[in-house]
């Protein structure tokens, strides 16, 4: 999992884009945007988005390096005016101008934000960059993020932990070895003839993890 250090809140440019697509969902599935999608993409953004809309961000063709690493489940941390200002989870990662004409216009210079993805989530923040500097064991910094950047060292779970960032993914992925676990135990359960009563009467368990109660049935 990476984390994505987005600058969005700069400039007039930056500033109208968030209007556009984090403080407004996308409709995903109406014109002028389900016109401008293949089959394949509007199936696998909808089986993400089942709701029909998200929230969208891009970066234009100067960062194809970069945005050709970006996943689902990586962190973007939307920054501008000495803060974080939103944190977000990537969905559907995507290239595609003729989309991203649709929900922004095309910088002067540099063309399409046409490495477009979605957000699983989205939550406005005020945080200011002195946590995040801490984080990134940078206190000193005089670093204000203007460029986008990726982080994909140890310093991703630093930064998790230090602003109490979980994602649906790395749930997800959790849930997912818990009922593998749980099968194992049940056909072990099954083979052996252990613990009768817990066999036939117990039906979930829990535990806890980074201060939530996760539940398994």
């Amino acid at each position: 999992m990476q984390l994505i250090i987005q600058p969005s809140f700069g400039n007039p440019a930056a500033k109208r884009h968030w209007r556009e697509t984090l403080d407004t969902k996308v409709v995903i599935a109406s014109p002028p945007y389900v016109d401008e999608l293949s089959g394949g993409e509007l199936h696998d953004i909808l089986e993400l988005h089942p709701t029909g809309s998200a929230n969208f961000w891009g970066a234009t063709a100067n960062q194809d390096k970069h945005m050709a690493t970006v996943r689902r489940g990586d962190v973007v941390l939307f920054t501008g005016e000495n803060h974080i200002r939103g944190i977000g989870e990537v969905g559907y990662s995507f290239h595609n101008a003729e989309f991203a004409n649709c929900l922004w216009e095309p910088d002067p210079i540099k063309g399409p934000y046409l490495n477009v993805y979605s957000l699983l989530s989205f939550r406005p923040v005020l945080i200011p960059y002195q946590e995040l500097r801490d984080a990134l064991g940078k206190p000193d910094s005089r670093d204000n993020f203007m460029g986008l950047r990726i982080i994909h060292d140890e310093r991703v779970d630093a930064v998790f932990d230090s602003l109490g960032i979980t994602t649906q993914t790395a749930d997800r992925a959790e849930t997912e070895r818990l009922l593998e676990t749980a099968q194992e135990l049940a056909r072990d359960l099954g083979r052996n003839d252990l613990l009768p009563v817990e066999a036939s009467h117990t039906s979930e368990t829990s535990y806890q993890q980074a201060e939530r109660e996760i539940v398994v049935s």
